[in-house]
């Protein structure tokens, strides 16, 4: 491209088509722990950034790559703020109805909800972790890399196996 900043749609639309890929791939090459669907976010939000001043950039290439590490920066904040969840482990959850006569105790503590919980796979714990500490289906849909609906099936079948476990749990009891 000349020094001149680029003005047209066509320039951008070549420039994006030139650039997407590689830009993806040297993403990638850097930072390794980034998932395809996480590189291919941070990617497309710098892109857009870019279309969006457009007609005052003068170096495309320096400044999408500006975008593409700040975007990064975002994402790792991101990921620290959802990788610790804080809970009390003092709470009951998971409280059901006292049980009739005959019928096995419901009731758990926190603390033993938590063992089950680590009884789940990986990707189950992390949907139920992140539900108990309030996130959205949004903010779920990001810490899982997927859509907002397929988190919440997610979330939903996560729920339903714990819940399995629980109801095994109390007929032990």
């Amino acid at each position: 491209m000349s020094d001149e900043a680029p003005r047209t749609e066509e320039e951008f639309d070549a420039f994006f088509k030139d650039s997407y890929t590689p830009t993806v791939r040297r993403l990638m090459g850097r930072e390794t722990r980034l998932t395809q669907a996480d590189a291919d976010a941070i990617v497309a939000r710098a892109f857009h950034e870019t279309y969006m001043r457009w007609s005052e950039v003068r170096d495309p290439q320096g400044y999408l790559w500006d975008r593409v590490v700040k975007r990064l920066i975002d994402h790792w904040r991101k990921q620290q703020a959802t990788r610790e969840v804080l809970c009390d482990t003092s709470e009951r959850i998971f409280v059901r109805p006292a049980p009739m006569d005959g019928e096995p105790e419901r009731c758990m503590d926190r603390m033993h909800v938590e063992k089950l919980i680590d009884e789940l796979s990986p990707r189950d714990q992390r949907a139920i972790r992140l539900d108990l500490a309030g996130a959205t289906s949004a903010q779920l849909a990001e810490a899982l890399g997927t859509t907002e609906n397929t988190a919440r099936v997610c979330l939903h079948r996560a729920k339903t196996r714990l819940a399995k476990l629980v109801d095994r749990e109390a007929e032990v009891r």
